[in-house]
């Protein structure tokens, strides 16, 4: 079931669950800052208020944007924003619906919460017997190249500026057990045994990691199982989806630590670094900063190793430290979608 603030109630599997809808109380022809966080293990939802046909988006990942008119919000798990909505001047009822559906997933689950103009909070409400609103299925895309920097950020690097590509390949393998693999490696608890900062530090269970074998493994250090870069470095991150073992295709809301990223954007087949200078030079304004975005999947099979769908990011490398990037669905997670990224050389990180 997905909960709104804790509530929610409606369809998963066929069952239906008519729990208590949690409730936002707003007044008439006033505009509220509603900040969604998609806080679910799995679930890759889409929603909309009913009679409240346009929403504007002002911030996403804790960076704030100019205005973007939407009329639905579409957010993966690790994913936030800050909508802006204006309440109608003489509403016509008291409670409006907030209808959220699941996408991408092999069944729809259907949840609700309430939008109440009433002087006092509502009783107990119970889910809708059918759904008010019809939702549109994924945008693939969902503004890749609508969001625009509140402010432009000094320190945007341009494409001349890169130094290096790095191309990270996904895809799951079926051997006994069904893993994900990154450039050949899948992240395990195994290895190392103990936190990898602690354990360069001790310099026991694992080696700092040679930028030298990285480059000649697709960015990827195989003896340490890192992606070293140095600081001061431009990096071209793209994340390629490709075809599972037995041809399956996902959906990954992938994320970063260490610093935000610039994000390029999205599209299908393989990345093309000189069709997407070309847009962006168009489009005459900087990518957002993104913490979370979403590798689509544009068919549900493909063959084995097919590259269908990639995602873009550009990082100016500034800050010291072992840092992931992974995919923000927990359970594929726990099945080895981390990935470990080591900026700066050993004195900048240990010293």
């Amino acid at each position: 079931m997905i909960l709104v603030n804790g509530k929610g109630g409606g369809t998963a599997n066929g069952t239906a669950c008519n729990a208590t809808l949690s409730t936002i109380n707003v007044k008439p022809g006033k505009t509220y800052r509603l900040r969604f966080i998609g806080s679910t293990a799995l679930t890759f939802a889409i929603l909309v208020f009913e009679g409240h046909e346009t929403l504007q988006v002002i911030e996403a990942d804790g960076s704030y944007t100019k205005p973007t008119n939407i009329t639905h919000l579409q957010i993966g798990s690790g994913q936030r924003y800050s909508v802006l909505l204006t309440t109608k001047t003489n509403p016509k009822k008291a409670q409006y619906i907030m209808q959220i559906e699941s996408r991408d997933r092999p069944t729809l689950t259907r949840s609700y919460a309430v939008l109440n103009y009433g002087s006092k909070p509502p009783k107990a409400l119970s889910p809708p017997a059918i759904p008010p609103l019809q939702l549109p299925e994924t945008t693939r895309g969902f503004l890749d190249y609508d969001l625009e920097p509140l402010v432009p950020a000094p320190d945007f690097p341009t494409a001349a500026e890169v130094t290096r590509r790095v191309t990270m390949t996904v895809y799951q393998k079926v051997d006994g057990q069904t893993v994900w693999i990154q450039n050949q490696y899948n992240w395990t608890e195994s290895f190392p045994r103990e936190p990898y900062l602690v354990s360069l530090y001790k310099n026991d269970t694992v080696e700092f990691p040679s930028m030298e074998r990285a480059l000649q493994n697709e960015g990827i250090d195989p003896v340490s199982r890192a992606f070293p870069a140095m600081i001061g470095e431009v990096l071209g991150i793209v994340i390629q989806n490709t075809g599972a073992d037995k041809g399956g295709l996902d959906y990954h809301p992938f994320h970063a630590h260490g610093r935000h990223y610039w994000d390029l954007g999205s599209g299908n087949g393989t990345y093309d670094a000189a069709a997407s200078d070309k847009h962006w030079a168009a489009l005459d304004h900087q990518p957002p900063l993104r913490g979370t975005s979403m590798l689509y999947r544009y068919a549900n099979n493909t063959k084995n190793g097919t590259a269908t769908g990639w995602r873009a990011w550009r990082v100016r490398v500034t800050e010291p430290g072992v840092w992931m990037i992974h995919c923000h669905i927990l359970q594929h997670m726990v099945m080895g979608m981390q990935t470990l990224w080591v900026f700066g050389d050993r004195s900048e990180v240990l010293g």
